[in-house]
């Protein structure tokens, strides 16, 4: 069977052809033009080609869409079945070890992708992670997996460089040898929205105040956010009570996100702030922040407080970036099961 797979998502993109004789040709730096050379070699077309694998991502927004392009173009033309393949799952593949693996890639602004494998079986999904969060859980990985020419700039020991091309056509070739049908539809995972595609949420969010009306989707974020979600019930009283601002974001997806204050004389206590999980990490808790310190500033508060759970990196990170320090922490305060830190931000 003569296989063909490509990678457009890294540094060190290519494409990758093995052939019914167990011969294999690579190029790297991938343009389209390389593969009848590759082909012609071995003294074929893409007509005899029988399967073709492709990386998802994730990885660059732009090399994913490269190779996502030339593949629909090349099925559309010659019908050929494609298989996706994250990347993540090739990492893993062509690294071979048993452990607790925790492939990454870099993505932009300090974020990164990456999942978590047990004995080659995926335990966490993908997800975007800052660098302190994920530095954290570097601690408890037995690898950390890489792709070729990649930058990583953590102070750990068992980084792994491997070559995701190579971990795409053994995957290829293991789901063909296994019967799995391809897609019929191949889609991209970037790990992170682009750039345009986050100023046209930040853009398109309006600010308003929650109503009763907002609480069906309110809960369901609120339950994707926590461990320790609120009911139904405690919404319905901040609703009623004046001294609390309770401010929604809403787009045309719906809801956002929400943030939760209350009054206390000249300081403002900062109960909630929660974002809905897919608009997570393109700025819509940074402009609640904005939004309620700037109120707070209208009104002559002169203190904003906060309680986070102590392992939330990433809200006391944010937190941080306006400004807010740690005051003190509180051992037990979720339910006695989690301590808390309190943050403040001095106003006046």
């Amino acid at each position: 069977m003569n296989l063909l797979a490509l990678d457009t998502t890294g540094k060190l993109s290519g494409i990758i052809y093995e052939g019914k004789g167990g011969g294999i040709s690579i190029r790297r730096e991938f343009v389209a033009e390389d593969i009848p050379y590759i082909l012609g070699e071995r003294k074929i077309s893409i007509e005899d080609i029988d399967r073709l694998g492709v990386c998802i991502g994730p990885g660059s927004f732009t090399g994913i869409r490269v190779g996502l392009s030339f593949i629909k173009a090349v099925k559309l033309v010659k019908n050929i079945p494609v298989f996706g393949i994250l990347t993540f799952d090739a990492m893993v593949k062509v690294f071979g070890k048993d452990g607790m693996i925790m492939p990454v890639v870099a993505l932009r602004r300090g974020y990164y992708s990456a999942s978590i494998y047990k004995n080659g079986k995926i335990i966490k999904e993908p997800g975007t992670f800052t660098h302190p969060v994920l530095e954290k859980m570097a601690e408890d990985m037995d690898f950390i997996l890489v792709g070729k020419g990649s930058k990583f700039d953590f102070e750990t020991k068992n980084v792994v460089e491997v070559d995701i091309l190579s971990g795409i056509l053994r995957l290829l070739k293991e789901k063909v040898r296994n019967g799995e049908m391809p897609e019929q539809e191949i889609k991209p995972f970037y790990g992170s929205r682009s750039i345009a595609e986050e100023k046209r949420v930040k853009k398109n969010v309006e600010f308003i105040p929650a109503e009763r009306k907002h609480l069906n989707e309110i809960l369901k974020i609120e339950k994707d956010s926590f461990p320790y979600p609120w009911d139904r019930k405690t919404f319905e009283k901040i609703l009623l009570n004046t001294h609390h601002i309770f401010t929604i974001g809403v787009e045309d997806n719906g809801i956002l996100g929400y943030i939760i204050a209350m009054r206390e004389w000249d300081e403002l206590h900062i109960l909630n702030l929660a974002v809905r999980k897919q608009y997570r990490k393109i700025g819509i808790g940074h402009s609640f922040l904005h939004l309620i310190i700037k109120e707070a500033k209208k009104t002559g508060i002169k203190n904003i407080y906060l309680e986070v759970r102590i392992n939330n990196e990433t809200a006391i990170s944010l937190y941080k970036s306006f400004g807010f320090t740690i005051n003190k922490v509180i051992p037990g305060y979720y339910y006695g099961k989690e301590d808390a830190v309190v943050m403040e931000l001095c106003l006046s």
